[in-house]
């Protein structure tokens, strides 16, 4: 592939993304100061996850970018969350195209889009800059290096910009995200990788900085004077959030350590002959225009950023073993969930985002759902197969949304996997609410209730049958494993999959619970949290014959075997995945009004 050819300039619409360009134009004139039509309409080439559009009137040029595919869908594609980050750093001195309006009504074009300046310039791909003369590549490296320094300069609150990205922990959530899709993807043990993990995971550095990080700050997400070595644009902001800016810099600089290949590569390069600041004068650059005395070791944040390529590497190696090898092979991946079409709500952390990744690395396609911005996350780099959407896992229409969105993006529905669920607290009968015991029964219990409603129905209609599958646990199954409210919901979702594998007889519909026991999940991370910092972690689990605490994957595997047609004779079973904790009766403390522990 040429990327100057094959991703740069524009093409004529194909008919399937076509636009209602009168209903485009109506809202332009009203919207965008200085419009005058008419207009045309080419798309952009590439890869945009986006889809990019170049709108041409007699006297100017725009950029339209909307999300993808589609009809009333909130999703990972989050071109409002672009907007927004443009819109804010528009009045500051760091180039971004001029935004000019945001329309979040579905009628105009048919999803959610807005409008921004078109830059026009020059996209550079090689690291090299073979067009260029020792003089220019040296002024376009340090160009690149200052506007980086502007971006981690600016205060995200005084550009509206404070709930862009979670404050703090910025490369722990990094690294433990990265780690879960290793971990997922893994096909050989690497004892290399494990170690690396280890390491990274116990020397995380202290976040000494926070601000706006572009995440995907690199040469060809830039747009650059024709005639200068100036950059008129940044592009790209889908992966932007609020961080560290130190990793966001080692990203930029991760060109140093990789093979040239044609992209922005400098590994082997002889620098001083080109012109190209070294590595460590790049530092010194980024050091001088952020008003650094020095940076912290940087060997950290530059295996953390090797570490990130190696698992997305890793993902992309599983995904060929498991299409490309003998037949075999393939029949074991068409018995899993490939082409299958997944709901998973709690997606943004734990079980659920395990199971999302998971799901999406054996060929499914996925509506990953959850009540916080966290599902952002799970979405992100999976190049479409899993889709982002915010909802309420425990309320009627969100469900019902979730499932017309499948429908509608993926055309088919086969497997809810209602995971999301809630803790209560660990409060005993006397001290607990009614308003508590309402909301714990209202996302743990009717939540999977709505998912049988909804999703039950659709799948059975459809005649080609599927699985729902509800997280339960070992506190439904016995008594001394978490709070009154959170026990009863989880036995409650128990005999919910009993009664609805019952009432979808004859559709082919299965309904199953998975019961897990100890895991590391967003639900209770305080709990390992407090054991890591007492040095008690191996306490967890302990009443188990394993021994030990669960990952989130271990329970992702088992709600991918009932998804899959390999579980074609289970139905309305709750299993157990809890280390053999349920086999027996482990022994409780049991006082007059307190939960058991």
């Amino acid at each position: 592939m040429n990327p100057q050819v094959d991703m740069v300039g524009t093409m004529d619409v194909p008919e399937k993304d076509k636009l209602d360009e009168a209903s485009l134009a109506r809202w332009m004139e009203a919207n965008v100061e200085g419009y005058a039509g008419p207009l045309t309409l080419t798309k952009f080439k590439g890869g945009q996850s986006n889809p990019t559009y170049k709108i041409d009137t007699p006297n100017k040029s725009y950029v339209l970018r909307k999300k993808p595919f589609g009809k009333l869908l909130p999703s990972a594609h989050a071109v409002d969350r672009e907007f927004r980050v443009i819109a804010g750093l528009d009045p500051t001195p760091f180039p971004v195209p001029k935004p000019y309006g945001l329309c979040d009504d579905d009628n105009v074009i048919g999803t959610m889009f807005y409008v921004m300046d078109m830059a026009d310039g020059r996209t550079l791909w090689e690291g090299t800059l073979p067009d260029s003369n020792p003089e220019e590549r040296r002024a376009i490296y340090y160009e690149m290096i200052d506007n980086l320094a502007l971006l981690h300069s600016f205060d995200p609150a005084e550009l509206g910009l404070e709930k862009h990205g979670k404050p703090g922990n910025y490369c722990e959530r990094q690294i433990s995200r990265w780690t879960q899709q290793y971990k997922l993807s893994e096909i050989d043990e690497i004892p290399e990788m494990d170690r690396l993990i280890e390491w990274l995971t116990k020397t995380i550095p202290e976040q000494k900085g926070f601000g706006i990080v572009h995440g995907d700050y690199r040469l060809d997400n830039m747009i650059f004077a024709h005639d200068e070595p100036k950059v008129i644009a940044v592009l790209d902001w889908e992966l932007s959030t609020l961080g560290d800016p130190i990793a966001d810099f080692a990203y930029w600089l991760m060109s140093y350590e990789m093979e040239p290949e044609g992209r922005s590569g400098l590994k082997g390069v002889d620098l001083k002959a080109l012109g190209i600041p070294t590595r460590e004068e790049a530092i010194a650059r980024y050091c001088e225009k952020s008003g650094m005395k020095e940076l912290p070791p940087m060997d950290w944040y530059l295996a953390y950023n090797l570490f990130r390529i190696a698992a997305i590497l890793q993902g992309i190696r599983k995904r060929v073993a498991d299409g490309t090898a003998n037949s075999a092979a393939a029949a074991e991946m068409s018995d899993r969930v490939e082409d299958k079409v997944a709901i998973i709500t709690g997606a943004g952390s734990g079980i659920g985002r395990a199971a999302a990744l998971l799901f999406a690395q054996h060929g499914a396609k996925v509506i990953a759902s959850d009540v916080t911005d966290a599902v952002e996350d799970t979405a992100k780099g999976s190049e479409g197969n899993i889709i982002a959407i915010k909802a309420d896992a425990g309320s009627e229409g969100d469900v019902e949304m979730l499932v017309e969105a499948a429908q509608q993006r993926f055309g088919d529905l086969n497997v809810f996997f209602a995971n999301a669920g809630i803790g209560g607290g660990f409060e005993g009968i006397f001290d607990s609410s009614v308003a508590e015991w309402q909301e714990v029964l209202r996302v743990n219990l009717i939540g999977p209730f709505l998912a049988c409603k909804y999703a039950g129905k659709v799948i059975a209609e459809s005649k080609h049958g599927g699985s729902i599958i509800c997280t339960a646990s070992v506190a439904g199954i016995r008594s001394g494993a978490g709070g009154p409210a959170y026990s009863a919901s989880k036995a409650g979702v128990i005999n919910l999959v009993k009664v609805a594998s019952q009432q979808f007889a004859t559709s082919n519909v299965r309904c199953n619970a998975i019961c897990p026991g100890i895991t590391e999940t967003g639900m209770t991370q305080f709990i390992y949290d407090k054991a890591r910092e007492k040095g008690k972690e191996d306490r967890l689990g302990y009443l188990n014959p394993l021994r030990r605490g669960a990952s989130p994957s271990e329970m992702a595997e088992v709600a991918l075997f009932l998804a899959s047609d390999r579980s074609s004779y289970v139905n309305g079973q709750a299993i157990a995945v809890d280390g053999g904790l349920s086999a027996s009766h482990p022994v409780t403390r049991q006082e007059f009004g307190r939960t058991a522990v």
